[in-house]
């Protein structure tokens, strides 16, 4: 296949792996982002700042869960998808 797009993320992506819904691809960063890609575009639809270390990302089409180390204990979130 061709790429569709590319995109500059300005900053060190933290896993190789991404996560995918119907809208958007998630990922997250070595500087404590989470930050989702339009899947059609690769325009920024989110880039959070975390006050804690995101380890993990999931998502369905209407949830974000992020799994975030504070230290002890962890703290899983779950948020309205992008």
């Amino acid at each position: 296949g061709q790429p569709r797009w590319q995109t500059r993320t300005h900053t060190s992506v933290l896993y190789g792996r991404m996560v995918a819904n119907a809208r958007t691809l998630i990922f997250q960063t070595f500087d404590d982002h989470v930050v989702a890609l339009d899947r059609a575009t690769g325009k920024l639809v989110l880039g959070t700042s975390e006050d804690a270390f995101p380890i993990d990302v999931a998502a369905t089409d209407d949830t974000l869960v992020v799994a975030l180390r504070r230290g002890a204990p962890s703290r899983i979130e779950a948020r309205p998808a992008p």
